[in-house]
């Protein structure tokens, strides 16, 4: 029987961690004006001293307006260097983001009936493992080296697309199987070449690929090409 207190307590703590990101840039007397609670409570919330009750988080979710809020940090934080490759530390450091972002895709599949989160070490760690916690399911992440001490693998060629290059992705052939019911989960989707090769590890498996979830889109790529029908994709943010 499934908990019926775990989704009020992922509610109240994704309030407090939205407060905590608000606080940054405003004042505790600008978010009373905006939520309507006493200033000593909102420092409250933020420091963790009390947390507020699933009516307050309501409350701070909605008027703070959680999806915005998200895409506003990244839309004013990710930057591109000189050769255009993206700074994503604030996807993979900033512990308040992460489970906001945790949050917003438990909520977009809550109710998919996902068995497992499938990630590609490193970046995409962070944030799956906040997934999975959520979900209440396993995460399991690929590697592009394989571990001494496994003894099965399954294993996925990924060619870097225009350079004659490529790796092979490996994962303990015990992390998948015919029965789990995948959501793919990454910071960053350029290419395509890794999410290819995370989709061929799922498919060796047998398993069943529910959803994509990415935070960042980047480019042109068309996601059709590289999905199994079915799939659904959702990316946060899509830049050009």
């Amino acid at each position: 029987m499934r908990n019926q207190g775990l989704p009020k307590i992922r509610k109240r703590l994704a309030a407090y961690h939205l407060l905590r990101l608000a606080k940054r840039n405003s004042t505790y007397f600008e978010l009373s004006n905006l939520l309507g609670f006493p200033y000593q409570d909102i420092s409250k919330y933020v420091y963790g001293t009390i947390m507020p009750s699933i009516e307050r988080s309501e409350v701070i979710i909605q008027k703070l307006d959680l999806e915005r809020y998200i895409k506003d940090m990244l839309n004013n934080y990710l930057t591109f260097d000189s050769e255009g490759f993206i700074n994503n530390s604030i996807i993979v450091y900033d512990s308040d983001l992460l489970y906001l972002l945790a949050y917003y895709i438990y909520q977009l599949y809550k109710d998919a009936g996902i068995t497992k989160i499938l990630t590609a070490a490193a970046d995409g760690i962070p944030l799956a493992t906040i997934v999975s916690e959520l979900f209440g399911v396993p995460l399991a992440f690929a590697k592009k080296q394989a571990e001494i001490g496994v003894s099965d693998y399954l294993r996925a060629k990924v060619i870097i697309k225009g350079s004659g290059t490529g790796y092979e992705l490996y994962i303990d052939a015990n992390l998948l199987n015919k029965k789990d019911n995948i959501l793919i989960v990454d910071d960053i989707l350029r290419q395509g070449e890794t999410l290819e090769g995370l989709i061929n590890l799922a498919k060796k498996a047998r398993a069943n690929i529910y959803a994509v979830f990415v935070v960042l889109k980047v480019g042109n790529l068309n996601v059709s090409n590289i999905l199994p029908i079915g799939v659904k994709f959702n990316a946060l943010i899509r830049m050009q």
